[in-house]
């Protein structure tokens, strides 16, 4: 289905509902489905430098799910299970 014809179906049952309305609320729903399915995939640069032996850092809220860390082109080693004490460096 087309954007036009979701704009069309629910424009006739929802008639005080503008156009570009419409296209917000699709846009939304199209970008949780995707999230929720992962089909969604985004790359991520930290704002930052790396610094040497720090293990977190602040990620945008969207992210739900880290696949690989790449650190000099290089894919870092990731953390199986979690981690015997809390480590916030």
């Amino acid at each position: 289905m087309k954007l036009q014809e979701i704009i069309d179906v629910i424009g006739k049952r929802h008639t005080n509902t503008s156009g570009n309305q419409i296209t917000r609320l699709a846009n939304r729903a199209i970008q949780d489905f995707c999230q929720k399915t992962e089909i969604y995939e985004e790359d991520f640069t930290t704002a930052g430098p790396t610094v040497q032996d720090q293990r977190w850092y602040t990620l945008p809220s969207r992210v739900i799910k880290i696949k690989y860390v790449s650190v000099d082109a290089e894919t870092a080693p990731m953390l199986v299970g979690t981690p015997n004490k809390k480590d916030i460096t």
